[in-house]
């Protein structure tokens, strides 16, 4: 699904176009498996099956897998039923990836308030986006980084709104 890009020059919308009897360019064939093109940082905002697609085939998404690796990050996990944040943050050698594969494996990641949630409604999990607020250098220490996530969770009042427990 959603896996050729066709030039169309001159041809309006329809539901059936013979292709034979166009001069049409396949400009790309994208690789089964494959979500969608990396957006930048700051763009993304995956549902949870994106962000299970991206993780499980990381050959059709190897850009995905090389950019989220190369940092570190604080991020944004957004309820969007009731509009609840959980902000954390991943440093270490897989950078972001990393931590995201644990999300990707049960939608919580061994976070207690998320992982509540889904016990409660597994559905729930359909309801997550997951963002990222700041990009960071893998070579900052898990302290450094911890502090970053700080600062987010005082910005945005995550606490207050109870599922970042600390």
């Amino acid at each position: 699904m959603n896996r050729v890009v066709i030039k169309w020059d001159g041809v309006g919308s329809g539901w059936c176009i013979k292709f034979d009897t166009y001069n049409n360019e396949v400009v790309q064939v994208l690789p089964k498996g494959y979500v969608r093109d990396f957006p930048g940082y700051l763009e993304i905002n995956l549902s949870f099956r994106e962000l299970q697609g991206i993780v499980k085939d990381p050959n059709a998404n190897a850009i995905w897998h090389k950019i989220l690796s190369s940092v570190g990050a604080v991020y944004l996990i957004v309820d969007t039923k009731d509009g609840k944040q959980y902000v954390g943050s991943a440093s270490g050698k897989e950078g972001l990836l990393g931590r995201w594969k644990e999300y990707a494996i049960n939608g919580h990641g061994n976070n207690i308030k998320l992982k509540e949630l889904i016990d409660a409604g597994p559905q729930r999990i359909h309801t997550f986006k997951y963002t990222i607020l700041q990009t960071l250098p893998k070579t900052l220490t898990k302290e450094e980084v911890l502090r970053e996530e700080i600062k987010f969770k005082e910005k945005l009042g995550s606490r207050a709104y109870r599922l970042n427990l600390n």
